[in-house]
């Protein structure tokens, strides 16, 4: 008797994980707590970014080219407001970009229309602004989702992760204090 009440418990959590809003925000939770610990490569092992003309959109719309930025370091990372790795590294990321957007500059890369993004960055109160890139145009980087650069300013590939990473942790944090003293 008390087995099949274990089962019909566990097979109600089951459901209400998979059918239910709860799915969402456990879903995200449980990729942040899987996430690592970004980490930075040696400056003399590290990949220097070639010069391209690479030529993104602001928020509004506006062309800019991405080497104007290249006067301090650049964090890049490239998302999809729908899929849900993205949407719990962009959490992560809006706590890296709070502590550390006067002295990096942030590039929230998508692809998609404005739209859903823009309701997306509006529902989530995020303190970055949006990014857009049209991938038949050539970039210096490769554009995968959840992607994610650290540049010096000398055009060095400090970071590059392919996967989501604890880009808010503490221990990430000092690193790039540190990282931030080289780049004086």
């Amino acid at each position: 008797m008390r087995k099949r009440w274990i089962n019909i418990g566990v097979v109600v959590v089951l459901l209400l994980y998979w059918f239910t809003p709860l799915t969402y925000h456990l879903k995200l939770q449980a990729n942040q707590l899987l996430a690592s610990t970004p980490a930075l490569i040696n400056v003399e092992t590290s990949t220097e970014l070639k010069p391209v003309s690479w030529f993104l959109k602001d928020k509004d719309g506006i062309a800019f080219e991405f080497d104007q930025s290249l006067q301090r370091p650049v964090f890049i990372f490239f998302f999809a407001s729908w899929d849900m790795r993205s949407q719990a590294a962009l959490h992560m990321i809006d706590e890296f970009y709070q502590e550390f957007h006067t002295q990096i500059d942030f590039y929230i890369v998508s692809n998609e229309e404005r739209e859903p993004v823009i309701a997306y960055f509006q529902e989530n109160d995020f303190g970055f602004s949006p990014t857009y890139y049209n991938l038949n145009e050539s970039a210096p980087l490769s554009y995968d989702l959840n992607y994610s650069y650290l540049i010096d300013s000398n055009r060095n590939i400090r970071a590059e992760e392919r996967e989501i990473q604890k880009w808010n942790s503490g221990r990430w944090f000092k690193t790039i204090d540190e990282f931030l003293k080289e780049n004086e």
